[in-house]
């Protein structure tokens, strides 16, 4: 059966009628469906409603919340895209087209606010070469709503969340959450988590399920201990330092850090201030057992490592580098750090019995017999007996031995070595 088609008089129809013919005769090929992530040229080759951006298909979008959770919307020839989940990086050169690496995913290349889509800010990766790049502000501490996007608000835990009043106003894989009216993760039952522990605080998306089950894990152990007339003895000592204008503390199932984020010594990846204590990203919470502060640096202990953030401009966070800011923990040595401290840019740690210092040296407060700086751990001299602990303050660092006595080194001209002089530089034991 074929249908008449009927057409404005006037005009020349052969094309179209050799069109008709050949597809009746079956001549004429499918439209092409590209799904998902297909390599393309033209829209028409991607399955509707995909769209051909950036050379693949892709979900169109306006702002970060026309896409599916966790990914971003990226301008591409002034009209939007979604990212795809395997478009991750190191290099800018590893990114479609004109976008570049920010903190190892594809972004916007941009100078300012405005030149980001909606939802997103200007932000410069210090870890990689300083590119500016733009960043789904649900991943940014706040204060104020003023300090995220359009659609955002502020919410309860420090975050910039999606605002809503029901499903329909949340992206895929996130739910309205009707106590705090944001959009939030679900737990891994699929009940509403969002993000708040019961300290008020965020207790992230990714580990949520993960703290749920060991707080869980640990509530069913103290019961059957409890129940076989076993004591848990003692709480352990509180795990917490201060820096000059800033906090950090283990609490509420993380290692958390408020106040002051010039050079990312909070660790959350960024360089904003937290009025509100903000998740400390890569470590290992639950077994987290020391941390340090500097004046505006950070590091800590868990059962990993020994990890070290913020200002490295004279090398205290020991990652061997000239990088001066590391917003997120960065690895600086393997298990067996059993006690560290922080000076004012420097950082001393006892590992494997002896004492290992990094940071300044201005003063001999590296107690390597030099007053040169070292970016990465340095042993200090022989000491007069094994290790036990290690205290730092200012320019100065002391070492209890483990026969008793305390060992100096550094500024001293206060006589804070305690050996009776107040000359810089000496040692006292």
């Amino acid at each position: 059966m074929y249908a008449l088609i009927v057409v404005p008089i006037g005009r020349s129809f052969a094309p179209i009628l050799g069109f008709a013919v050949a597809c009746a005769v079956g001549a004429c090929a499918p439209r092409p469906s590209f799904p998902l992530g297909t390599d393309c040229e033209l829209a028409t080759q991607c399955a509707a409603p995909l769209v051909c951006r950036l050379g693949r298909c892709r979900d169109e979008c306006r702002s970060n919340r026309d896409c599916r959770a966790g990914l971003y919307c990226v301008r591409a020839d002034g009209l939007g895209a979604c990212l795809l989940e395997t478009e991750t990086c190191a290099l800018s050169s590893e990114c479609p087209m004109t976008l570049v690496c920010l903190n190892g995913t594809c972004a916007n290349a941009c100078e300012d606010d405005v030149d980001c889509p909606a939802g997103a800010r200007c932000i410069v990766d210090l870890e990689h070469g300083g590119a500016r790049g733009c960043r789904d502000l649900r991943e940014m501490g706040c204060s104020y709503n003023s300090q995220c996007g359009d659609g955002l608000i502020c919410a309860a835990d420090g975050r910039c969340r999606e605002e809503c009043r029901g499903p329909r106003d949340c992206r895929d894989g996130t739910v309205c959450d009707m106590a705090t009216f944001t959009c939030v993760w679900p737990s891994a039952d699929g009940s509403v988590d969002s993000g708040l522990d019961s300290s008020g605080l965020d207790a992230g998306p990714t580990d949520a399920a993960m703290l749920d089950a060991a707080m869980l894990d640990a509530a069913m152990l103290d019961a059957a201990m409890a129940d076989a007339g076993v004591t848990t003895g003692p709480a352990p000592a509180p795990v917490m330092a201060g820096g000059d204008r800033h906090t950090c503390a283990l609490f509420a199932g993380s290692l958390r850090c408020w106040g002051a984020n010039t050079t990312g010594q909070l660790g959350d990846g960024t360089i904003l201030d937290h009025a509100v204590p903000a998740p400390v990203l890569t470590l290992a919470a639950a077994s987290t057992t020391l941390v340090t502060t500097g004046v505006s640096h950070t590091c800590a202990v868990d059962a990993t490592g020994l990890y070290c953030w913020g200002n490295n401009a004279s090398g205290q966070v020991g990652d061997g580098t000239g990088v001066s800011t590391r917003p997120s923990p960065t690895l600086i040595a393997g298990a067996a750090t059993t006690s560290i401290a922080s000076g004012r840019d420097h950082t001393c740690a006892v590992r494997g019995g002896i004492v290992e210092c990094w940071g300044d040296n201005t003063l001999g407060q590296l107690g390597d017999g030099t007053i040169t700086p070292h970016r990465a751990p340095t042993p200090t001299l022989a000491l007069l007996a094994a290790p036990r602990e290690v205290a730092a303050r200012g320019r100065e660092t002391c070492a209890l031995l483990t026969d008793g006595r305390v060992q100096c080194w550094g500024e001293n001209v206060d006589g804070q070595l305690g050996n009776g002089t107040s000359s810089a530089g000496a040692t006292s034991s």
